[in-house]
């Protein structure tokens, strides 16, 4: 460092003091002030550590993950971040011309006077250094401080002109789905795109699946991304690069999803033949190919082999065999990242190509070049995913490296490979795989080592602080995203990953195994899939044996983005703690003690406060206050029905029968009741007041019951918002052969109306339900009419209404039927009308048949939310207690 600065800064000035004075007469003169500088600066350059290269890289692409996160998460537009941005850089590349010229100029002028010192005390060049290392000792402190100074604000420049660029990238890419979208219709035919992905599929409650696949436009030149929403399971050979001809109806997409619009598709088919949407395939096309059937095919052969449901999900990451309660225990056990490929399967495979090409003698090129192929094969068999980008880039590089002498650094090849990854595709930034992959590696980089020395310092056993140390590092990276996507801490999902870790290498390895004998010696495969299926199904008790548990230890905390920051700023605590007792651990008078004891008190009071209001008080405040143990509610959402219900043993999911017609009512009970996702959505009939709220629960709903239509009902809105937003629905009512089903813990029997339907009359096509959760029962009568109870107390035997919680039909309207009120024996009432609406509802009269039959009724226009508990005594909680 010292001969750089030499070199670099104090050589430039000797020369211009050369110059200026002239070369010989004052030769002696620049001599002595060459040997000022040399010991000016060596001894406090020594101390010093430059910026590290790798941190910057690293830094910058954090910084720029999280300004495009924030930009495309909010309405805030790219050109204003771009604009704010380039006034930063100007700003700080003007304070480093003006650091820089102050150093400079501090330097030349203490150099001059230093050799007029010289020349008038007449003494040695070496006793002027010493002389001049003494007097100029507060000049030195000033001067470093300034390059210090400056090292930081160049270090902040580069910082953002990375993520300038990456946003102006982002700019360039917004634009260009924005004129595609502009230039699309509401519907489609034959329009030519082509798949980037393979199919996808995810089975939901009750057994239907949900197929998607991911696709580029063709003859777009910018390849805009588009969803296509498939009615089923399509051919096996299907892979990224294939062409189709897609008929359907079009839906704009918002902002933050990665793809410009989706199709619903009601055709398809190969694009063959001439034309600019049936140029030749790419020449990675056949591999594809291959590799999509060989995936198909081990999907195949694990169906077929009991408890195999996890193996494809080991090798490539498909989980279309996983079952939606398997899913969820998944979910809440913290241990969906197992079947997701990332930066452990990548190890494995060059591990082991690595170690085969090594047992043969192959040298360590040839071993470096095995492993980048090997690598560059699994890419192309899983596709482009992120996570998987993201842990082949880092590995390619890292076995680039290997060919020479080049020192590898972990947290700079992550930030290049997030950059990489951001430039070709800004939208990774918000995807959850994306974000969970770089948080969760950045914290292993980062804080595996210290956590592993100091569980050694605590003598823990080495082979029990290795694993340990990289689970709590890669969950405490995880988690503060974790918030973003759902609510609380999950506990004890530290245990069932330390549980599960030494099964998945294991598990891991046989699936790729299988994969890899199903392409060489195929009667073999169940050989392989056999010790495959045994390590998946003991991943599958882990997370059964600790889901319940899970949910009910999870530590209350709020969601979102203030929620991540509030956690944050928790587990980063004890490290700024380290941080002030390692600068201010010597004693010292005066200071130091005492600023250390009133920074320390600031922090803990600043966290205190901060967890207080966002996890303590936030949460008892106005909606924060509602019980979380509720079995059904009825949701204040004005002149309309919106009704929760679900079995609080499985609190993940949840039914919602309607969802009125004002989307941000909607919102708000879905928020203060904790409903992340919706298993089951019911909509009783098309009327506004109960499916004009759609839109806003179409993101989270994983399926949809409906309505039959109404004679002469040609397009229906709900099932056109259905069909574009991929949800798969069915019709209810009361078949010939009974029309029942379950979701989870919650069973349903419809009752009406009877099929096939013939009226052109909305509410008589209501659907009339009665549900269990097996903590209580639920009798949903819709918008019916007294007509139509009085149709079902002929078809049905009494007890089929006697129920604990009756959700009252047409808002509590006279329509209704006195006897079947009666014959429900139910304890609560549930009314959902509109304070002060215009229709007189709920009715004096059915007012009177619910206190006549003991029914207490929970009127939503009077207490706002009503909630009944599932306990022993079935309480109530209402939002808006009486006077």
């Amino acid at each position: 460092m010292s001969k750089m600065l030499r070199r670099g800064e104090f050589w430039r000035v000797g020369r211009f003091e050369r110059v200026e004075l002239g070369e010989g007469k004052h030769r002696g003169r620049d001599e002595a002030g060459r040997a000022w500088a040399d010991g000016f600066v060596s001894a406090p350059a020594q101390q010093q550590r430059a910026q590290p290269a790798q941190f910057t890289l690293f830094s910058a692409a954090m910084l720029s993950w999280l300004t495009i996160a924030v930009v495309l998460g909010s309405d805030i537009s790219v050109g204003q971040v771009l604009a704010l941005l380039a006034a930063l850089i100007i700003l700080f590349a003007v304070t480093v011309g003006l650091l820089s010229k102050w150093a400079s100029q501090m330097r030349v002028s203490q150099v001059r006077a230093e050799r007029t010192r010289v020349a008038q005390n007449r003494v040695t060049q070496q006793r002027a250094a010493l002389n001049g290392e003494t007097a100029n000792r507060g000049f030195r402190r000033r001067w470093l401080l300034l390059l210090r100074l400056r090292g930081v604000v160049t270090f902040l420049l580069f910082v953002l002109g990375v993520a300038a660029l990456l946003v102006s990238q982002l700019f360039v890419q917004e634009q260009q789905r924005n004129q595609a979208v502009s230039q699309i219709s509401e519907r489609v035919k034959n329009f030519p795109v082509e798949l980037v992905e393979y199919p996808k599929q995810k089975m939901r409650a009750g057994g239907d699946t949900t197929n998607w696949v991911t696709a580029k436009t063709v003859n777009d030149p910018a390849g805009v991304r588009v969803l296509l929403w498939l009615s089923g399971p399509q051919p096996a050979e299907w892979a990224p690069g294939t062409r189709l001809l897609v008929t359907g109806s079009v839906k704009q997409l918002p902002r933050a999803s990665a793809s410009a619009f989706s199709i619903s598709v009601r055709e398809l088919s190969e694009a063959v033949g001439g034309g600019s949407a049936h140029r030749p395939p790419g020449l990675l096309h056949p591999v594809n190919t291959a590799a999509a059937t060989l995936r198909s095919r081990l999907t195949v052969a694990s169906g077929s082999t009991p408890g195999a449901q996890l193996v494809p999900g080991f090798a490539t990451g498909d989980t279309s065999l996983i079952t939606a309660d398997q899913q969820q225990q998944l979910l809440n056990t913290s241990l969906t990242h197992l079947v997701a490929v990332s930066g452990a399967n990548c190890a494995l495979v060059i591990v082991a190509v690595t170690k085969i090409f090594a047992m043969m003698g192959a040298n360590r090129a040839v071993r470096n070049t095995a492993a980048l192929a090997a690598l560059a094969g699994f890419v192309l068999l899983i596709g482009p995913d992120s996570s998987v980008l993201r842990a082949a880039l880092m590995a390619g590089v890292c076995l680039v490296a290997r060919f020479g002498t080049v020192g590898i650094n972990g947290t700079a090849i992550l930030g290049f490979a997030t950059t990489l990854l951001l430039w070709f595709d800004p939208w990774q930034a918000i995807k959850p795989g994306f974000m969970l992959s770089v948080s969760a590696t950045a914290a292993i980089l980062l804080f595996t080592d210290p956590i592993r020395k100091r569980l050694l310092r605590m003598r823990v056993p080495e082979i029990v602080a290795m694993p340990l140390s990289v689970t709590v590092a890669a969950q405490l990276g995880c988690t503060p995203f974790l918030l973003l996507l759902s609510d609380g801490i999950t506990v004890l999902g530290l245990i069932a990953n330390l549980l599960a870790a030494p099964i998945a290498p294991f598990a891991t390895g046989f699936a790729l195994l299988a994969m890899l004998t199903l392409a060489v010696v195929e009667p073999l495969v169940q050989l392989v899939l056999v010790p495959a299926a045994a390590c998946s199904n003991l991943v599958l008790l882990i997370a059964n044996w600790l889901s319940d548990a899970a949910v009910a230890t999870k530590i209350p905390w709020p969601q979102g983005l203030l929620g991540a920051v509030t956690l944050c700023a928790v587990v980063l605590l004890p490290l700024v703690f380290g941080r002030i007792r390692k600068i201010t651990q010597k004693p010292s008078p005066g200071l130091k003690p005492r600023l250390r004891t009133a920074v320390e008190s600031v922090l803990i009071a600043a966290a205190a406060v901060l967890v207080s209001i966002n996890v303590v008080v936030k949460p008892n405040l106005g909606a924060g206050a509602a019980p979380t143990d509720w079995a059904v509610v009825g949701c204040d959402i004005g002149q309309g029905d919106a009704i929760l219900i679900r079995n609080t043993a499985d609190p993940g999911t949840v039914m919602l029968v309607d969802t009125g017609d004002d989307p941000g009512l909607l919102q708000e009970c879905l928020d203060d009741f904790g409903v992340r996702r919706i298993a089951l959505l019911v909509l009783s009939h098309d009327d506004r007041d109960h499916v004009g709220a759609l839109s806003q629960v179409r993101e989270i709903t994983e399926r949809a019951l409906i309505a039959p239509r109404t004679l002469g009902q040609e397009e229906r809105t709900v099932v056109t918002q259905l069909e574009s937003a991929g949800i798969p629905y069915s019709t209810g009512g009361r078949a010939e052969a009974g029309n029942s089903g379950s979701v989870g813990r919650i069973s349903w029997e419809m009752l009406g109306p009877g099929l096939p339907f013939y009226s052109s009359e909305t509410n008589e096509a209501s659907l009339i339900m009665r549900v269990e959760t097996g903590e209580l029962s639920v009798l949903l009568l819709g918008d019916s009419s007294e007509e139509g109870h009085n149709r079902l107390l002929r078809e049905f035997a009494p007890e089929t209404f006697a129920v604990d919680v009756l959700k009252v039909a047409h808002h509590g309207s006279k329509d209704a039927s006195p006897e079947l009120t009666a014959l429900s024996h139910a304890k609560y009432a549930i009314v959902s009308a509109g304070a002060g609406n215009s229709y007189g509802h709920p009715a004096p009269r059915s007012l009177e048949s619910y206190r006549s039959s003991g029914i207490v009724p929970l009127r939503t226009d009077l207490y706002g939310h009503v909630v009944v508990r599932a306990d022993e005594n079935l309480s109530n909680w209402v939002e808006k207690p009486p006077d």
